[in-house]
């Protein structure tokens, strides 16, 4: 956990995000209870995913599948909060990461409709993600959802359950550098070799997806790797930044805890090496072969992906932009979520025509 603030701010600052994600206000409140620093943050959290997975093998048990599969997620998703920032204690993130996975797989065929996870050969490894059709739909378009560097695809469900009501298809992943596959393979800049190598698997899907109506969403650390994936690979039809990160140009302002997650994620030992890594990230050279229609929603008091970011994105590509600079609205504009992440749903839906 990062050591630079309290875990009073901390849960203030993340807890619009936790709940936008799926966490249960009951369960966020009994965790933080009476914690003054974060040595107990990663027990709490595990403890209140046995709970949950618990209560999600008995209802299988009982035939009782939509439960288990609900209470398999949250089991999946109180693992992802448990390892959140913890770039420090390896064993711990470990055996959180390895809890959420397998909770997760456990529940994605019990979820209505349910999830199949597929894993991708890519540069001698695999990309696992997780393929929802929406019921009752034949050939619907399909968005790709890419995480950042603490989100991954588990944490998706929330947002899929929005574009699965609107007609859209979804497949959620880990690439380089994320959830599962950090241990094998590192972030790298050029992202959209990732993406493509998805895109390369669902065309075989044709008969499941429309692979001529295919968008990209990609949050925080993925509002990079999004417009990365849409400026080289012209399959993709519609992009939705969700916080654009141009460059690393602000390293010098970004918190510890970030710095210590940069270095994690690229597998560098210290500030100085990741610094020097992720100057090769950046939109320059590629925001200009943009071209299809891009949707950027940028928190006005983003202290981690600049507002100014945003409007050099905007200003470089070559397509049409919806720009929104969401007064008030905080990394990602978590803090309004529930206002916001049913307009980037919508405007999925809209522009790929579900």
């Amino acid at each position: 956990m990062p050591s630079v603030t309290s875990v009073p701010d901390f849960v203030e600052y993340n807890l619009p995000r936790m709940l936008g994600d799926g966490v249960d206000y009951v369960d966020l409140m009994s965790n933080v209870a009476g914690l003054t620093n974060f040595d107990d943050w990663i027990s709490r959290w595990m403890d209140s995913a046995s709970v949950h997975e618990k209560i999600a093998m008995e209802a299988e048990a009982s035939g009782l599948r939509i439960t288990a599969g609900e209470f398999y997620w949250k089991a999946s998703l109180y693992n992802h909060y448990a390892q959140f920032m913890e770039w420090h204690n390896q064993s711990k993130k470990d055996e959180a990461v390895r809890r959420k996975v397998r909770n997760y797989n456990k529940g994605a065929p019990l979820f209505s409709p349910p999830s199949e996870r597929i894993e991708i050969p890519f540069d001698d490894s695999v990309l696992p993600g997780f393929l929802r059709l929406p019921s009752g739909m034949k050939k619907p378009p399909l968005v790709l959802l890419i995480g950042g560097l603490e989100s991954t695809k588990e944490e998706f469900y929330s947002f899929e359950n929005l574009c699965q009501r609107r007609g859209l298809a979804t497949f959620a992943f880990d690439g380089p550098g994320q959830g599962e596959v950090y241990y094998k393979l590192k972030a790298r800049p050029d992202f959209e070799s990732a993406t493509s190598a998805v895109i390369d698997y669902l065309q075989s899907r044709s008969d499941s997806v429309d692979v001529s109506r295919i968008g990209v969403i990609g949050r925080s650390l993925g509002g990079y790797y999004s417009p990365r994936s849409a400026a080289h690979d012209n399959r993709i039809k519609a992009c939705v930044a969700w916080a654009v990160i141009y460059d690393f140009s602000t390293w010098d302002k970004m918190s510890a805890g970030l710095k210590d997650g940069w270095a994690y994620v690229s597998g560098r030992k210290s500030w100085d090496e990741a610094r020097d890594y992720f100057r090769s990230f950046t939109l320059k050279g590629s925001a200009d072969k943009i071209s299809c229609p891009i949707y950027i929603l940028q928190g006005e008091l983003d202290d981690i992906c600049p507002a100014e970011q945003a409007h050099w994105l905007a200003n470089e590509v070559k397509g049409p932009v919806k720009l929104d600079i969401v007064a008030g609205g905080t990394h990602c504009a978590h803090n309004l979520g529930h206002l916001y992440r049913p307009k980037m749903a919508d405007w999925l839906a809209t522009t790929l025509r579900a």
